[in-house]
């Protein structure tokens, strides 16, 4: 009986010696977690650094297309030889064609750094110490701040015989919203001493407030568990952005003396019990009953938390997928729309402390997953989508699978689209849209097209886009004016994935251009000619093509307009002057790029965005409330 006493004595000495050890082994591991959680900060500091540079580089990138060819420009390099004045100079740039392309920049004209002419921003702030991280060889671009905070590119301009240095200087206002909306995370600019710009809620634009001074370094809120992240944008700019940090590890104690001192009372402790256990009869063993499957407890625990010791960890990921209204990691709030390829619901994403955004989910339809080209089409979309960063067209933000069905999230946007608009126009008022709301409408659709047809590859090479479905239904106005180009499932792209085969057509018959109707090449024209027909349904509430079936639309189109079709808005000179170029059946006639027609409409602009904010919630805005509360 003693020799077995003293081999249980072994036994249980061994055992909590190996306990102690593993405590200590847990000692180690802690420390080594917590060695690693700079590291982590770091690497999710830098990852949101490179996102800021990224998203930025995207935006300036069409500013530096336009400034390098605008350096380049023959009239401008004669002008600028010739040593004309200010005011010529200004007079040359509002009249001249060489310089239409790029009308709707400011543009300023610097010597030796100083500013000489100046169109658009009356006091321009000098390009100097611009980043140099431009994708165009002699292009610098950034963030610069002169009156207000602008996107700037800068070139130099070579004039022959002339030592000074000249240089074109090209801006865009920053759009904030959209710059968060690409980043993913709210966003701020600062000088090093005060806040020039912000984005996200009351708490986060707080945040921000405390920033500048501290752009040296990634600040820690330590209060709000947020990492601030700042990059350099421009000369005395910085652009910042905020979100969340890594989850710190767990604590543990780092004092290899206190678990061998617990070793030890642990030791004493099997002695004590052992010698004094009771001498009665021999006990009874109790079969231990198996432990429950993980998800078995977890379901326990949510169905009753009156338990005690009973943590509520949420729904499993079986729960998760038992809910109709999980789409992966978003809820479905309702469906919105389904058209030939995707079914289109409006979806949350829910996160840590509350976190909601809504987005729109596209959806592929179940049947058309067997479809090796609908498949092709929706990922060419999503694909173009998420490169596409302009702040009128819609972008994309995430893409994949969800068992076997493919889809997309785009941003989600409070507005109705034009088709809508104009119908509800006429219910309502009993008269189609006025030009002024049109030609700004039409305005910004050319801006969305001549950044998308103008568009570069990851290679650097153009894309050469055409969207090919221009029409009210794929054209956004929102309660605040602005307008959104979206739908760019069928677009022709250099690099796509599908291919569309020679004579195939594709588009909205209504609006297509006749090149498009009789299944001939297209190029950026036709989207041009496109917008034509949607201004004319705009201000007359009635299509060109007005055939009862597709076969005789397509007829109608492969012919374009009559003389009598473009008579019915002569009531609207500035329309009617630009309709009869934008719908000339022959693509030479045409505008020749989105930028050109731009600008022949620029100066027709004002009140435009708040007339369209305007019209929109007189319209619809007790359905969109109604909507939101819901």
């Amino acid at each position: 009986m003693t020799g077995r006493r003293n081999i249980v004595i072994v036994l249980a000495l061994a055992a909590v010696g190996a306990a102690g050890l593993a405590a200590r082994g847990l000692v180690v591991s802690a420390r080594r977690s917590a060695d690693a959680a700079p590291a982590k900060l770091e690497a999710r500091a830098a990852a949101d650094r490179a996102r800021l540079e990224s998203t930025l580089a995207a935006l300036t990138r069409p500013l530096e297309a336009d400034v390098a060819q605008g350096a380049a420009v023959p009239g401008l390099k004669a002008a600028l030889t010739d040593r004309v004045d200010g005011p010529t100079m200004l007079d040359l740039f509002e009249t001249e064609d060489w310089w239409a392309p790029f009308r709707t920049r400011d543009t300023a004209v610097l010597v030796n750094g100083q500013v000489v002419t100046a169109r658009g921003e009356k006091n321009p702030p000098a390009p100097r110490g611009l980043s140099a991280a431009a994708s165009q060889p002699g292009v610098t671009s950034g963030i610069l701040v002169g009156a207000r905070p602008v996107l700037a590119a800068a070139a130099p301009i070579a004039l022959p015989g002339r030592a000074d240095a000249t240089t074109l200087l090209l801006t865009a206002p920053v759009d904030m919203a959209a710059l968060a909306a690409s980043v993913g995370h709210p966003v701020a600019l600062s000088d090093g001493h005060r806040l020039l710009s912000a984005t996200g809620d009351a708490n986060q634009r707080a945040i921000f407030a405390r920033l500048p001074g501290k752009e040296a370094t990634a600040t820690v809120s330590e209060a709000s568990g947020l990492l601030a992240v700042a990059l350099p944008a421009g000369p005395g700019v910085w652009l910042w952005t905020i979100s969340s940090m890594p989850a710190p590890p767990a604590e543990a104690s780092a004092d290899p003396r206190l678990w061998s001192a617990l070793t030890g009372l642990l030791i004493l402790a099997a002695v004590l019990a052992w010698t004094t256990r009771p001498r009665s009869s021999p006990e009874r063993v109790t079969p231990v009953a198996a432990t429950p499957h993980l998800h078995q407890t977890v379901e326990t625990a949510m169905s009753d938390p009156k338990l005690p010791g009973t943590m509520i960890l949420g729904p499993s990921i079986s729960d998760a997928s038992h809910d109709p209204s999980m789409f992966g990691r978003y809820r479905l709030l309702r469906r919105l729309d389904g058209g030939g390829m995707a079914d289109i619901y409006t979806a949350v994403l829910e996160g840590a402390e509350g976190f909601q955004r809504t987005f729109v989910i596209k959806r592929l339809r179940p049947e058309l997953t067997r479809s090796r080209g609908a498949v092709e089409q929706f990922i060419d979309e999503a694909k173009l989508g998420s490169t596409l960063t302009h702040p009128n067209i819609v972008p994309v933000f995430d893409f994949g699978k969800v068992g076997d069905e493919y889809f997309m999230a785009e941003e989600y946007i409070v507005g109705r689209d034009l088709m809508r608009v104009v119908q509800r126009h006429v219910e309502r008022t009993g008269r189609p849209l006025g030009e002024k709301l049109m030609i700004y409408v039409a305005h910004e659709v050319l801006e969305a097209l001549a950044y998308a047809h103008a568009h570069l590859g990851p290679d650097g090479k153009p894309l050469s886009i055409v969207h090919r479905d221009i029409s009210p239904g794929n054209i956004m106005l929102t309660t605040r004016g602005d307008v959104k180009l979206y739908d760019f499932g069928i677009v022709k792209a250099a690099q796509r994935v599908s291919r569309t085969e020679a004579g195939v057509v594709k588009g909205n018959v209504s609006f297509m251009s006749p090149e498009q109707a009789r299944g001939q090449p297209v190029d950026a024209r036709s989207d041009l000619f496109s917008l034509g027909l949607v201004i004319y349904y705009t201000l007359t509430a009635e299509q060109i093509y007005r055939a009862s079936g597709t076969f005789e639309q397509l007829l109608q189109a492969a012919s374009g307009p009559t003389a009598e079709d473009l008579s019915k808005i002569a009531a609207h000179p500035v329309a009617s002057r630009v309709l009869r170029r934008a719908l000339a059946v022959d693509p030479t006639q045409r505008y020749q790029t989105a930028a050109e027609f731009a600008a022949d409409i620029s100066h027709h602009l004002a009140g435009g965005k708040t007339e369209a904010a305007t019209t929109v919630q007189q319209l619809f805005g007790e359905e969109l409330r109604a909507a939101a509360a819901g």
